[in-house]
């Protein structure tokens, strides 16, 4: 058995729903009429509110310019709107001082529990320090706060994640022929990304016929990062890859992006995380594209009903204490060729009429 690093053994366990955990940043910016953007800050966006009022519920995350992130606030919302529940979702299009202006309003305006995907871990702990002193049980998802312990911590097992990537490699690939293969992180210290790309180092170095040729962290987890590294990869190896494992999906679609530009993209694999439409598109093109699903419709839910349970002095269910913190882990599947319309019609359904 392997040994984990201190970051893998926090994240072990089974929705591995990316991200969030993974958590990744697209090239375009967000409609303002889906995210709480810059100009939203200080103003509660509009969610299901319950008639008279009940529990208030404040989100306040990285992004919604990726889909899964919509998937996930919708699954949230059809749970708070099922159980009366006020919930405010905010996104800050990864910018931390928008996202403490949120956060400070949400508890200023009587938020009962909070929701955070902090936009940066380092710098968001006395926001939410704040908020538990104020008696508001705090719920963060993917990456942890530094300095911070919330009251619970709903996330994939990053680790396994990038385990998860290498070994459906190989089930396609097989275990005799030579892939030099490139790693392609979200941005650098940012724990997911660290999480996600040991898994995949290890789990690498565990078939003696694949060679990590190229590394590198794409800041923001942006799709056009992506793609210029895996321009400068395809230069490097002399296009001699035969496969990209990316942290989150935008990443993958600009590497995929890269190799198509250059003539390439038929003799390689694909493989990212999220679960995101366009990557459902490529695989039902019959492009070589995998993606793992972190559980981001049951996070969602279970977001919500966590949130009443905390409010409600209740014990959650189905977690695990790693380090002082209680932990709710998301199932993950890697979705593929042979499972696609399975895990993929009910979350796109408009891409199988």
């Amino acid at each position: 058995m392997k040994k984990r690093t201190l970051i893998a053994g926090l994240l072990a366990a089974s929705m591995i729903i990316t991200a969030a955990a993974g958590c990744g940043a697209a090239d375009g910016k967000a409609d303002a009429a889906d995210a709480g953007t810059t100009e939203d800050a200080g103003k509660p966006k509009e969610g299901g509110t319950s008639e008279g009022g009940g529990l208030k519920v404040g989100a306040a995350t990285r992004t919604l310019r990726d889909s899964v992130y919509i998937v996930m606030r919708d699954n949230a919302q059809e749970e708070a709107d099922k159980l009366g529940i006020d919930l405010s979702w905010q996104d800050c299009n990864i910018d931390v001082s928008v996202q403490k202006s949120q956060i400070e309003n949400m508890i200023a305006s009587g938020t009962d529990v909070l929701i955070v995907e902090a936009a940066d871990q380092k710098s968001m702990s006395e926001t939410v320090t704040d908020a538990q002193n104020q008696g508001i049980p705090v719920i963060i998802i993917e990456a942890r706060i530094d300095n911070f312990t919330p009251d619970l911590w709903v996330t994939a097992d990053s680790y396994q994640v990038g385990v998860q990537q290498v070994d459906e490699f190989i089930k396609k690939w097989g275990t005799t022929e030579p892939a030099n293969v490139v790693l392609l992180s979200g941005t650098q210290g940012d724990e997911v990304a660290e999480s996600i790309s040991a898994g995949v180092r290890d789990q690498v170095a565990e078939y003696d016929n694949l060679t990590l040729v190229y590394e590198q962290s794409c800041m923001d987890w942006a799709r056009d990062k992506g793609m210029a590294y895996m321009e400068d990869a395809i230069s490097t190896n002399n296009g001699n890859i035969q496969a990209v494992f990316g942290n989150n999906d935008q990443i993958t679609m600009g590497a995929l992006k890269a190799a198509e530009n250059a003539g390439l993209v038929e003799d390689m694999w694909f493989i990212g995380g999220d679960h995101e439409e366009e990557m459902v598109k490529y695989i039902l093109d019959g492009y070589n594209v995998m993606t793992v699903d972190k559980g981001t419709e049951a996070q969602g839910k279970f977001l919500i009903d966590a949130a009443e349970m905390l409010a409600n002095g209740e014990t959650i269910p189905d977690t695990q204490e790693i380090d002082g913190i209680n932990v709710w882990y998301a199932p993950t599947t890697m979705v593929n060729a042979d499972n696609v319309k399975e895990f993929s019609a009910g979350r796109y359904p408009d891409l199988f009429k």
